[in-house]
């Protein structure tokens, strides 16, 4: 709703809330009444002085109608002076200082807003329409704690109050709490399931969540038929498995059909929990398949876990590896979680790296001149992160031959910190803009999963890093790349003329 729909709205409100009310059948209703016609005409200084003109007389309609004038006057200490007369009255009725309170929200004053709200409430504390009210007004002040608490509160009150279950679907969205959004957007669609807030809101919240690459990773074909064949030559009869990052609970089907007695699959994500658990009732599995709604850093065996698995699933790659913190997921699963010697798929990762010539990527992703100006400080603002790239799909060469920067093993424990550097020997002049990266996924001793350039294109693509300021290359000359990771980033430079 914009600012002209909104005001228009509030005032048909205040219309109707007086044309109920006794002031309505009295001489001051009369002459606010024709202030209210001079203000609808754009005629403020006549509306004004109309009830200015009885002031000694106007009940609170008069002055919250004042306090609209003062607001689109721009007078915002008038403003504030007649909505408070509005509710110090004792005898402004409940909905007259909700109205105060929502023009108050409307001008921008929401310490006055709030009293207004909180007035209403001392007069009709069972109102979930007052407490939705301030908890919005709360929300436009910025007290996201505040207002989580009202929504509450109006919601206990008035259950199938949609708007309230929207609002605080909006503040968990905006904290992104996104499992408590989810659940209070559903709420409002199973009150209204054609509620267009509701339904927005939830698309959202399934955006931040469910983010465009996990269909591409549901139906990358490379990468399901890799897990399987791993996952059957791993599972043994009467064998337990943990699926970490479960998600649609895909491998953990894979792992109870290639036989396992039980498996468990643990999925941060409530939503997404409850959507595999459907799944795999869906499929006839729920015998055999236990989702639970944790982090598998909280599982306990005991508690969640009857005893420690056989097998460790943890299909928690990003495009650069160890974005989704896979290094310690699988260290403290094998702690924790695994018998002693427990399988993991993955088992490791080999990191390959090298310095590219990509014009078409570098005019995407760094700026110079534009219009005749000099624009090119922006590059130093760009984060220094890494960018899924689909090779395939640009000009570009490679300046140097790749070279394996890391070699990870997940059955052991890993530095926190680990830091390489190479001594690279250009094979041509060029101008590097980016350094490309990629990996082999080891799920096993026999069953490799690339996502180097030239092997079949896979839902990860490759990872680059484009260069705020390109680097020439001679050929011969040799050059220093510099690899580190810390065990959810990898972080790659490219600088230094030579070998130590």
């Amino acid at each position: 709703m914009n600012y002209s729909d909104r005001f228009n709205q509030l005032i048909n409100d205040f219309e109707f809330n007086l044309n109920q009310s006794t002031v309505r059948r009295t001489s001051a209703g009369e002459f606010i009444i024709s202030a209210l016609n001079f203000l609808k005409n754009d005629l403020l200084d006549k509306a004004e002085s109309g009830l200015l003109s009885h002031k000694g007389q106007l009940p609170a309609a008069g002055f919250t109608l004042l306090g609209v004038i003062a607001g689109l006057k721009k007078n915002h200490q008038s403003c504030e002076t007649y909505f408070q007369k509005v509710i110090e009255d004792t005898n402004s009725e409940f909905n007259l200082v909700c109205l105060a309170g929502d023009f108050s929200r409307f001008f921008g004053l929401m310490k006055i807003a709030i009293k207004a709200y909180e007035c209403a409430i001392s007069r009709s504390p069972h109102s979930g329409q007052a407490f939705l009210q301030r908890g919005q007004a709360y929300s436009e002040a910025g007290d996201v704690s505040a207002a989580i608490d009202d929504l509450h509160r109006a919601i206990l009150l008035q259950p199938n109050l949609i708007s309230a279950h929207i609002s605080l679907g909006d503040e968990y969205r905006s904290a992104n709490m996104t499992d408590a959004a989810f659940k209070c957007y559903r709420a409002a669609l199973n009150i209204d399931p054609n509620n267009f807030k509701a339904q927005s809101g939830l698309d959202l919240t399934l955006a931040l969540t469910l983010p465009q690459w996990h269909s591409a990773m549901l139906n990358d074909e490379i990468r399901n038929q890799a897990f399987e064949k791993a996952i059957k030559s791993a599972v043994k009869p009467g064998c337990s498995v943990l699926d970490i990052g479960t998600g649609t609970g895909l491998l953990a089907m894979v792992a109870s059909r290639a036989g396992a007695k039980r498996v468990i699959g643990c999925e941060s994500v409530e939503f997404l929990a409850e959507a595999a658990k459907e799944i795999v009732q869906q499929n006839y599995l729920e015998d055999k398949i236990s989702i639970l709604h944790k982090w598998s850093k909280d599982l306990t065996i005991g508690e969640d876990i009857a005893e420690p698995v056989d097998i460790i699933i943890a299909e928690i790659v990003d495009t650069g590896l160890l974005g989704e913190n896979i290094i310690a997921v699988i260290s403290d699963a094998r702690r924790r979680l695994g018998k002693p010697g427990a399988t993991t798929i993955p088992c490791g990762a080999k990191v390959y790296a090298a310095p590219i010539e990509s014009k078409e990527i570098a005019l995407e992703r760094r700026v110079s001149m534009a219009n005749g100006f000099n624009i090119s400080l922006l590059n130093s603002l760009r984060p220094n992160i890494y960018i899924q790239t689909d090779l395939s799909k640009y000009d570009w060469r490679m300046l140097a031959e790749p070279v394996q920067i890391f070699d990870l093993d997940f059955t052991r424990d890993q530095p926190l910190l680990k830091q390489e550097s190479f001594c690279l020997t250009p094979h041509s002049d060029g101008t590097a803009h980016c350094i490309a990266f990629w990996f082999d996924l080891h799920l096993s001793q026999t069953v490799t999963l690339s996502t180097a350039p030239e092997k079949p294109a896979t839902h990860w693509k490759q990872a680059v890093y484009t260069f705020s300021d390109p680097v020439e290359i001679k050929q011969n000359e040799p050059i220093r790349m510099n690899a580190s990771h810390n065990q959810s980033k990898i972080t790659l430079s490219l600088g230094g003329r030579g070998p130590d």
